[in-house]
Formats: structure tokens, sequence, C-alpha cells
């Protein structure tokens, strides 16, 4: 591998669905050669004693462990690891058996990592990137499902006389799928051969599993990596915060114009955390864009 190039960081942001920072699951790392965002996944089945969400406690796990892990491992290898600082975590709280058996008990997120010395994109899980203008995303087939499940559901409840409005109080949409949501736990990290099967880090990855490895093409300058907070991807992050303003203006139970699995909750800032970051190779060559 040949040496790190001249990077620096170009943009970045955080904010949560929540008023309530402390209640944003995603996070962001940046480091002297590994960049990422890490998206906690919400989890209602288990609570804390201290409050904290189980997908702010994975994130916050992850992004330590980033902070420790040895750079020089594939990006595999390193998946692996990362996994195992979750595991690590549950046996230092007594928890793994409990965990073990039931899936519903577990924190999980999904990442996406910049290695800067192996030019490569990591993506694991529901994390997006951006490379100059090429999008990489990795969308489960379960959540395909399940959006296309709700759209029906809301367009059936218009069509019987119910109002936008009404529906943003209360999302019958979503409940229709709630048991769906609890049903895709059963594909989680298990790998049973069907369309349905996803792959999350939540201590139990397991030794066969899919994720994306894309290499950064050489004369590539800009990196975008972000969550599934964001529902297009540009290359700013005024644009792509834009776009999201957009959507939610026009969609805001997010059937249409974009579907989602929930909509934006009165008193609630989008559908779902964000996180972006944008770094600049500046040895590409150029540096058209600037924050």
């Amino acid at each position: 591998m040949s040496g790190a190039e001249p990077i620096r960081v170009a943009e970045q942001f955080v904010e949560g669905k929540h008023r309530e920072p402390a209640r944003c699951e995603d996070a962001l790392y940046v480091g002297k050669q590994l960049y990422a965002v890490v998206d906690g996944a919400t989890n209602t089945s288990v609570a804390y004693e201290d409050g904290i969400s189980p997908g702010r406690l994975a994130a916050d796990i992850l992004v330590k462990a980033l902070s420790e892990m040895d750079t020089s491992l594939s990006a595999r290898r390193a998946m692996r690891w990362l996994d195992g600082q979750i595991l690590r975590w549950y046996r230092e709280h007594n928890m793994e058996r409990v965990v073990a058996d039931d899936p519903f008990q577990r924190i999980s997120a999904s990442m996406v990592v910049y290695h800067a010395v192996r030019s490569e994109i990591w993506l694991l899980g529901d994390c997006q990137a951006l490379i100059d203008s090429v999008l990489v995303t990795n969308q489960k087939a379960v959540d395909l499902l399940t959006e296309e499940v709700r759209a029906f559901m809301i367009e059936s409840e218009i069509a019987r006389g119910a109002t936008v409005e009404t529906l943003l109080e209360n999302d019958t949409g979503r409940a229709a799928i709630d048991d769906l949501i609890r049903r895709q736990r059963v594909f989680q990290n298990q790998v049973r051969g069907t369309r349905y099967d996803y792959f999350v880090l939540d201590g139990f990855l397991p030794e066969s599993f899919n994720m994306i490895i894309y290499p950064v093409p050489e004369g590539a300058s800009s990196i975008v990596l972000a969550s599934d907070g964001y529902p297009e991807l540009y290359p700013t992050l005024a644009a792509t915060e834009a776009a999201l303003r957009e959507v939610l203006h026009n969609d805001p139970l997010l059937f249409r114009r974009m579907k989602a699995t929930k909509g934006v909750y009165p008193g609630s800032h989008s559908f779902d955390d964000r996180a972006y970051l944008r770094i600049q190779r500046s040895s590409a060559g150029r540096d058209a864009l600037h924050p």
C-alpha cells in the first residue's frame, strides 16, 4: 500500500431527528487514516439505566473502537474486529447469553468508512457514500418491502378520506408494518440464503457476511460519507440539506416523493438522524469544491 494522500475535512455535520442532541444515534469519526460515519440503529426493545439509547451506545462503542483499531487490517478483518468490540461490551456487562438468544436485545449499527491508505470505501449496513459523482449505497431488501407496504397502507387511508395532517399525528401506515419490522430481526446477521438476509455490527457478525468494498479511483477528489438520514446525497452539505428540506416539505409522510418506514413526527427535525462528512483529497490535482 502507498502512503495516505493529503486530505482535508471540508465539511462535517450531525443532527438528530429529535430536538434533544443527546438522543442522536449518528456519529462521525475523523482520524489520520480512517474517516467514518456510524449510524446506530434505533431499538425500542431495550432500555438502559443511564438513559442512553441502544443506537447511541453502539455508535459510542464503535467510534472509540475506530480510534484504537489497527489500520493495517483489511476491510473484512476490520469489520470483524469492530464487531468484536460490541461483543466485548456484552461480556463486560454480563449480557452475552441474553443477546445471543434474543436478537431484539442487541445494540447495533451500520457504518461507512474511508481508508485513506488503502483508498477504499467500506460499507456495512444502511450508510452511503458519494465519490465525486458516483453514489455507493446498500439498501436492504427488507426495507424496500416495508416501505412499499407502508406507502400502500397510507394511500389506502387517504383514498378512504384520511389526510396527510391526520396521518402525521397517527401514522397508521407505520403501525401496519410494526410486525414486519420486528420479524426482520430473524434475518439480521444470519446466512439463510434469502434475499432478506442483512448484516450489521451487533456483536454477532458471522464469518460469512456481505459488505461493500469500493476502490476509490486515483483521480477522485471529493469523498462524502453519510448516514441514510439523507434521501439524496450531493457533493456539498448545503445541496444535500436543501434536497432533504424539499422532500420534507413536499412529502412529510415520506410515502410518495421518497418512501420510508416512518414520516416526520410532530416536534421532530426530520424523519431520521443524519450525519455528513466530506473530505477532499488535494493530491487528486484539483479542489473544485469549497465548503
